[in-house]
Formats: structure tokens, C-alpha cells, sequence
């Protein structure tokens, strides 16, 4: 069964932080799989991991969604087309797409008819994304200057809390960490050595199955040093087991429990803000991950090494995040800037 869950709030940002706390919205229960009931408990179990929990809490809300906006379960090819027709002025048709999947996959797993794969279907999410297309748009990548800026204003703020927050910031940057990977990270995935650590991810977004993958971090400058900072905080934390990066309490009593990816994203933007760093509406903790690519690719990196470094299944996605402000070296038209060589 979906069922609903509450974001957590770590009761260290300002007052004004309640909205992130306290989701008292009641989502409609939804059966999963019913055909499980048919199966082992291991054969329910297996079907429970063959599917993220990000991934099922999407398609939850999506689900949701169509049902709160009157459709039923399951829906049939009209009511299916009447949600689009609803909803197409208000919600990106890339939105609207991932909500038909998640409407499919409730179609497909309890195997019924799906009429998510209906041509009338197909046909008219193509004439929403023609009319109602938009660009997409991709958080600011955060440069170093602007990182800087943060452990500048961490500094000018010290704090247990600061200090926790250092070594993130500077881990999800350096490290090239996805949300999930940085708050899911926990002591013993790190092994320390003289020149640096290693981190080993047991399983994230391009390893699902667990094959394992690894993240090496040098020993840098003081500052900016992730190794460092995370060596403090772990000194300052008192903890040398389970989860890494923990909540933290108004009377600075570290909890046993780990900050969720919603928290840490809206953490980085309230750190953006405080920072003073322009256009802070136009970042999320998404950016520390096109930083890194972003800033490695205009000092020179092979952006296979940088593949490798952020752990990206293709040299295409690569490209994807580096902030386009960087091409403007490569772009065609500076050979035409050259007015000596024309004729």
C-alpha cells in the first residue's frame, strides 16, 4: 500500500521554516500490487525493492493527483483524456507525462487495462506539449566564487550546526553527490587514508542493483577541503557509526536520525540566501552537482574524467550539466570574430 509519510525538520532554521514541516495532507490509500496477495511474502518483499522509494513516492503523488481531480481507479480512456484536458494549462507537459506513467504503472501492476497506452492518449499529451511546451529549465550551477561565499558566511556563523553544514556543502560539491547519495551516506562508507578518502556508494540512481560505486576525494586546501571538514565534523559530532550528516535539535543535541533530501535541499537554499548570492530562486541543492561539472570542465578536465568523477552513466549527461555559460569559448561563430583572416 502508498502510504503517506511527513517530512522531518532538523528545528535549526528560523521560524519561518514550517514549510517544510508538518504535511498533515491525507493522500488516498492506493493498493499497490493486489495480485500479491496471491504470492509469498518474499515474492511481495522483492517486489517492494525492485522499485525506488523516490520513484514510488512519485508515482504516489501522481496517482493522487488524477484522483483528487476526480478520476477513479481504474480509469478509462475518457477520464484519462479529461484529467489532460484539466490540467494542460497549469502543469508542464513534462509533469503531465510523468503523471500518465505513474497512472500506467498503477494500470500495469494490478493488470488491468492501461489506458495510458491508448493512441488518443499518445496523441493528445503531442498536441498539449506543442501548444503548452516550455523550455526546461535546469538549476544554476553553483560557482566556486559563490561557494566561497557560503563557507564565508558559515564562518562569520560557527556553530554545531555549521560545522555539520560545512562538511556538506563542500561534500555534495566536490563529491559530486546526489541528494539522496549525500544524506544516505554513513560511516561506513567512508575509509580514510593519509592522502584522502574513499567513499563507496552501495547503491544509488545509476547503480540500483548494488554493484557498487566509488567516490575518491584528495586531501585539498584547508578551506575548501572536504576530507578536512569532514574529519572535524565527525570529531565534533562524537560519532563514529551509522548515518553521517544527522539532525540536529534547538538545544544541539544531535538525533540518531538523518536529514531528508527534502530538508538538505531546503537547507542549501536558505544558505544561498544568506550568503547574499544573486538569483538565490534559481538554485537547489541540484546545483552543487552541475558546479562541479561546470567548474572542473573550464579548468581544463577531460570531460571523461569528469564522467567518472560524478559518476554519470554518459558523456552526454556530462555535457547536460555544465552550465552553458562555459561554451561561449567553443561556440562556432568566435572563428568568424577573427576579421583578419577574411579576405
Amino acid at each position: 500500500i502508498f502510504r503517506t509519510r511527513r517530512l522531518d525538520n532538523d528545528q535549526d532554521l528560523k521560524k519561518g521554516s514550517d514549510w517544510m514541516e508538518n504535511d498533515e495532507r491525507m493522500d488516498v490509500q492506493i493498493t499497490e500490487v493486489s495480485q500479491l496477495d496471491t504470492f509469498s511474502q518474499h515474492t511481495a518483499n522483492y517486489h517492494q525493492a525492485a522499485m525506488a522509494d523516490n520513484t514510488r513516492a512519485a508515482y504516489r503523488s501522481d496517482v493522487n493527483d488524477f484522483l483528487k481531480q476526480g478520476g477513479v481507479l481504474p480509469a478509462s480512456i475518457e477520464q484519462v483524456i479529461s484529467y489532460m484536458e484539466r490540467v494542460a494549462t497549469h502543469l508542464n507537459p513534462r509533469s503531465l507525462k510523468r503523471r500518465l506513467v505513474s497512472i500506467g504503472q498503477w494500470h500495469t501492476l494490478n493488470r488491468v487495462f492501461n489506458p495510458v497506452d491508448d493512441p488518443m492518449v499518445t496523441k493528445t499529451l503531442r498536441g498539449i506539449e506543442r501548444i503548452h511546451g516550455t523550455p526546461k529549465v535546469k538549476a544554476r550551477a553553483l560557482r566556486l566564487k559563490d561557494l566561497d561565499r557560503i563557507l564565508e558566511y558559515l564562518d562569520a556563523n560557527p556553530s554545531l550546526i555549521n560545522t555539520r553544514n560545512r562538511a556538506l556543502i563542500l561534500l555534495g560539491f566536490f563529491g559530486a553527490f546526489r541528494r539522496s547519495e549525500l544524506v544516505g551516506l554513513t560511516w561506513e562508507h567512508v575509509h580514510f587514508e593519509s592522502e584522502g578518502m574513499l567513499i563507496t556508494l552501495p547503491r544509488s540512481k545509476t547503480d540500483p542493483t548494488g554493484k557498487g560505486q566509488q567516490c575518491l576525494l584528495p586531501v585539498g586546501d584547508d578551506r575548501r577541503c572536504p576530507v578536512r571538514h569532514l574529519i572535524v565534523w565527525r570529531e565534533a559530532s562524537g560519532t563514529q557509526q551509522g548515518t553521517i550528516f544527522r539532525r540536529i535539535s534547538k538545544s544541539k543535541k544531535i538525533g540518531e536520525q538523518g536529514i531528508s533530501t527534502v530538508y538538505f535541499n531546503l537547507l542549501f537554499k536558505d544558505l544561498v540566501k544568506k550568503a547574499k548570492i544573486l538569483h538565490p530562486e534559481e538554485y537547489s541543492s541540484h546545483s552543487l552537482r552541475r558546479g562541479f561539472a561546470t567548474e572542473a570542465y573550464k579548468r581544463g578536465q577531460d570531460p571523461l574524467a569528469i564522467q567518472a568523477g560524478g559518476r554519470w552513466r554518459s558523456i552526454r549527461t556530462v555535457y547536460e550539466y555544465i552550465d552553458a555559460s562555459q561554451n561561449f569559448k567553443e561556440a562556432a561563430v568566435n572563428a568568424l570574430y577573427d576579421f583578419n583572416e577574411m579576405n
